[in-house]
This record gives C-alpha cells, structure tokens and sequence, in this order.
C-alpha cells in the first residue's frame, strides 16, 4: 500500500494517533522540543505522517524515563555519540533506581518478618532456636549512660540517619553490651543499628540464640531481661553475646507511644559443650 506523503493531521488527530492529550503536544511545541510541519491557513497545527516516527522516538525515550530537556538537548545536536551518552547516563541511573529499590524491598521484608514473628507472640514469651546472619548497619558508641528525654540521644539519632543516608529508621534497634547484661544495667545502651544487606558494616553472625518478646516500655526491659538469663540458665546456657534489641514500629494500639514490640536476642552457648 502507498503511504500518502501528503497527510496532514490536526492537533486532535495527532493526539489520538498516540493516546495523548493535545495539551503535550501544545507543550513540546512552547518548549521547542516537538513543533508542527505546517500551520493552516486559520493558525491551526498541523503534523506530518513524516513526524511520526520521530514522535514516536520521543515518547519511548520518555516511557523509559529520559527527561524532556536531556531529549531536547540531543535532538538538538543531532549527535550520535550525544545520543549514546544519554542512555549509557540513563543506564546508570536506572541501575541506581534498582539498587535503591532492592534495598528498600530489604527493608521492608525484614520489617514484615520481624512483625509477623513479635506481635503473633505474648508478652515474655522465650525460646532458644537457631538464627541466620543479619546484615546490620552500626552507629558509632553512644558513650552516655541515659538517653531518656536526651536530646543528646535524638541528636545521635539524626546524626546516624545522615552518616548512613538512611531515610528512615523504622527497623532502628539497640545493642546492649554483654558485660552490662550480666552486671544488671539493661538500660546502658551500646550503639543503634538498622538492617540493610547491601550497606552493612556489621554482621550479627549466625547461630543459637535466646529469643525474649515484648511490649513493655524499654525502661522497664530489667523485668524482660532478668527472665530471659534466667531461662538461658535452666536451659543449660550461657549468654555468650551482647543483646540485640529489634523494634517494630511504635504500639499504636496502645495510648502511649513509649512501647512498642520488642524482639531481644542474645547468642547462647552450653555450658557444657561436650555433653
């Protein structure tokens, strides 16, 4: 079939051939990105059957996220090196994309992980199980001994939200050191963490480990923790790592905000190892 070469479309027709509003054609002609061949003799747009292809090249280039001035600047030059270098940049910021999606897909099944298995479970419940490896980012010391009503405490919150771009800290978690779990001080924190497999600076290794479940204020953890040594005892263990407290997101069902579900976990090991 002979294509007609001589083919004018109007703006509405135009539109329609790609399932676009006229507004974006009215807009790429303002910014000079897409203009018409022609005006009619009353000042109407009107398009080419030979524009097609070329609009067409635009609307991919858009679909796979290129923006409008960068498309401008190469059709301008014409240039195919100048065309090569928008996809190898437009490659790279979409495997960026993808890696900060992968990591806050990360986030979220460990938050999700970490809900299902806390709030399913009553209050003190304990046990001894296996647990794989965490990748865990870590904040420096906090050297302090109280962070309660701290706004030295919620300066070092910012401050680790920043030095390890995370946007959020909704899987944030403690680590209380072992030697101060022993001793009885619950509440002298060590450092925070927040779960991420791609920027860990730390691992909580694999291994045994003594599970405690909470929803008490963490001010009132000595309760939760007095149990749980005392459960790894009779089990016939003993603690053999600082403890790592993981929050879920704050109790909403509750009035106060000051609890939230609390999973405890401290690696264990036998007393006696060859029995």
């Amino acid at each position: 079939m002979k294509r007609n070469s001589g083919k004018l479309y109007t703006t509405g027709e135009f539109a329609d051939l790609f399932g676009i509003s006229k507004d974006t054609l009215f807009y790429y002609d303002r910014i000079g990105l897409f203009s018409p061949a022609a005006r009619s003799s009353n000042g109407y747009r009107c398009y080419s059957v030979h524009q097609i292809g070329l609009f067409e090249a635009i609307l991919s280039l858009r679909n796979v996220g290129i923006n409008i001035e960068t498309i401008r600047e190469c059709f301008s030059t014409k240039s195919n090196e100048k065309l090569l270098s928008m996809f190898s940049m437009e490659k790279e910021r979409i495997k960026a994309r993808i890696t900060e999606l992968e990591n806050t897909l990360d986030s979220i099944s460990y938050l999700t992980d970490l809900m299902d298995d806390a709030i399913s479970r009553k209050e003190g419940d304990m046990e001894i199980r296996h647990s794989d490896a965490l990748s865990v980012v870590e904040s420096r010391i906090w050297e302090a001994d109280d962070v309660e009503g701290s706004d030295d405490w919620n300066l070092f919150l910012a401050s680790f939200s920043r030095q390890s771009m995370r946007s959020d800290m909704l899987n944030q978690g403690t680590r209380i050191r072992l030697e101060d779990i022993i001793s009885g001080q619950f509440l002298r924190i060590r450092n925070i963490f927040v779960y991420s497999r791609s920027e860990a600076n730390a691992i909580i290794p694999s291994g045994l480990y003594a599970f405690a479940y909470t929803s008490r204020p963490y001010t009132e953890f000595g309760g939760i923790y007095s149990d749980l040594l005392k459960m790894i005892d009779d089990e016939g263990f003993v603690p053999a790592s600082d403890s790592y407290e993981e929050y879920v997101l704050p109790d909403i069902t509750s009035k106060s905000m000051e609890s939230s579900h609390t999973r405890i976990r401290i690696a264990v090991e036998r007393k006696n190892p060859d029995r």
